[in-house]
């Protein structure tokens, strides 16, 4: 676009993109005016990911970018509607191939490491966004262990595989965890193997089992199956009724008997005589008509006992019979029973071994799924101390490496160190790598100290000088730029911003390096008051490679005025 601010690099030393207030309105201000999109435009034309808000609001822009690789020169063309393919020196090709690509030329990558990537080491090199400027070991947002110590250490030249290897033992540590939890707390973990029962109480319960796995195999074992079982079952049941009923009618009949019995034993108390002997005591005297009828009475009387006690007799005679005749069908009745029920109590029907068969099967499995569970619980143990076994000895391997690399960590820290003292002469300062030997993530702990670093700036200068040492360090990669945001200058002191400048100055050419940063003019003016008319017009003047100002949108980078919302933050 013509609008567009086209930026020409320094190919050696530094270049400024400075903001400039030049406006005399307080609206106006050398915030967005494109200081940092700048550099999201270098990330963005690098093979960067793209926000929605970059597409839609830059609709028919393209962006190229001219760089070297050793020695040769490239170039790169994206546009904003386009994002997914990028042109590479006149290929185009998705932007995923170039990735890939540029992690072959730049880094010596494969493609095949673990959270190694061209875009998460070249953004060692061009922070990203504002929380690349909160630690020293932080460089683009939402980036987490262990992808952030594996970039890092392999730009310091450790060796990655070490961390890797860490790494898959923290995950087999954590899946052991996981395992071990789901089998001593998972709901359906447990009642799978444990059912309701109590894991303290395994033991016993396999006792228990095997116990009733015991007795029934005997059960078992000494099973007949009659085929007949169901129809002698059906003629048990049928004398076993016909006994009740037989027991039944014996019963009525010695109760019948009983009271026959007490029938026949009743005799009338008064008689003719006693009744004359009554009215006699008396003095009454009864004529000879009543005397005659009473005797007719007794007479009457005397025939129906007789009667009485004759049809008492044939009925006990009737029910003796009946007894003998229920008590001889009761013998033979219980005797049937009898043969009956031994002959069912040794033999069983088919259903009976069928179910003896799944009890026994359930006791199986029930003792099955408990041995396993003592494995389980045992394998557990066991890897749990193999892997303590492991990490105490890769902490003493890599103990070991430490010791046999010290010669590049002294120089690591001898480099953090020297550049450190440039910025405060009173301060102790170092660069440690020290072996990690906690079960986690992190093989390896970078610690950038700088003493008293929680000062205003001391985080930010720590920043720099940690770049420096890993840009200057040239392990394993061929970038020979730095690229800052005016974030890391920007609570900085003045005088530690001068020695930044002088630093870089001296490295770059001394390296045959670049060193971009976007500056504000605030902080320009401060640095006037610490450098030498000549020094500022050296390191500041001759090294603006642009200036963005206020004065109308077309001062500004893009020439135009669009609010952007171009960096992935948390």
């Amino acid at each position: 676009m013509p609008s567009f601010h086209t930026i020409e690099f320094n190919q050696r030393g530094i270049s400024l993109i400075s903001a400039r207030r030049q406006s005399k309105s307080n609206e106006r201000t050398y915030n967005s005016v494109g200081k940092s999109l700048s550099i999201y435009l270098i990330h963005f034309c690098l093979g960067a990911k793209v926000t929605k808000d970059f597409t839609e609001k830059l609709p028919g822009w393209a962006f190229r970018l001219d760089f070297e690789l050793n020695g040769e020169p490239h170039y790169t063309y994206r546009t904003s509607e386009n994002t997914k393919d990028i042109v590479f020196d006149g290929k185009e090709m998705k932007v995923t191939s170039f990735n890939k690509k540029m992690g072959e030329l730049v880094f010596g990558l494969t493609g095949s490491e673990q959270f190694l990537s061209y875009r998460t080491l070249i953004t060692r090199f061009i922070r990203q966004g504002k929380s690349g400027y909160t630690s020293f070991d932080r460089f683009q947002p939402k980036e987490t262990t262990p992808t952030d110590i594996v970039n890092t250490s392999y730009l310091l030249g450790l060796d990655v595989d070490r961390l890797l290897h860490k790494v898959q033992l923290k995950s087999d540590d954590d899946l052991l965890k996981t395992q071990e939890k789901n089998l001593s707390k998972d709901p359906v973990m447990r009642s799978l193997l444990l059912g309701t029962g109590r894991a303290e109480d395994i033991d016993l319960r396999l006792l228990d089992l095997d116990k009733q796995i015991e007795k029934l195999q005997v059960d078992i074992n000494g099973f007949v199956i009659a085929e007949d079982y169901g129809e002698i079952k059906k003629e048990a049941d049928a004398i076993s009724m016909s006994l009740h009923q037989w027991r039944n009618e014996a019963s009525k009949c010695r109760i019948a008997l009983e009271n026959v019995g007490k029938s026949m034993q009743r005799r009338p108390d008064i008689k003719k005589q006693s009744l004359l002997n009554f009215f006699e005591e008396a003095n009454v005297s009864l004529g000879e008509m009543v005397v005659k009828h009473l005797e007719d009475v007794e007479r009457f009387n005397e025939r129906l006992l007789d009667d009485r006690a004759r049809i008492l007799a044939e009925q006990q005679s009737r029910y003796e019979r009946q007894l003998t005749e229920a008590e001889a069908k009761i013998s033979v009745l219980e005797q049937q029973e009898n043969e009956k029920l031994q002959y069912l109590n040794s033999h069983g029907a088919l259903d009976d071994y069928t179910r003896l068969t799944e009890l026994i099967a359930d006791c199986r499995s029930k003792k099955e799924k408990l041995e396993q569970y003592k494995v389980l619980q045992k394998s557990y143990k066991q890897k749990r101390e193999e892997l303590k076994r492991t990490i105490a000895d890769e902490n003493l391997k890599t103990q070991v490496y430490l010791d046999n690399i010290s010669e590049l960590v002294n120089r690591h820290m001898v480099y953090f160190h020297d550049l450190v003292r440039t910025f405060y002469s009173d301060k102790t300062a170092g660069l440690q790598i020290i072996n990690n030997e906690g079960v986690n993530k992190q093989r390896f702990d970078l610690v950038a100290r700088i003493s008293d670093d929680s000062g205003d700036g001391v985080n930010e200068t720590k920043i720099f000088c940690f770049d420096w040492t890993m840009l200057t360090a040239q392990q394993q990669h061929d970038v020979k730029f730095l690229v800052h945001d005016s974030r890391i200058i920007s609570e900085t002191d003045p005088r530690q911003v001068a020695t930044m400048l002088r630093n870089a100055d001296r490295i770059c050419k001394e390296e045959d390096m670049q060193y971009v940063l976007t500056v504000n003019e605030s902080s320009l003016d401060m640095l006037k008051k610490e450098m030498s008319e000549e020094e500022y017009q050296d390191l500041v003047i001759n090294n603006e490679v642009l200036k963005l100002t206020d004065i109308s949108d077309s001062d500004k980078l893009l020439g135009i005025q669009v609010d952007l919302k171009y960096e992935f933050e948390k």
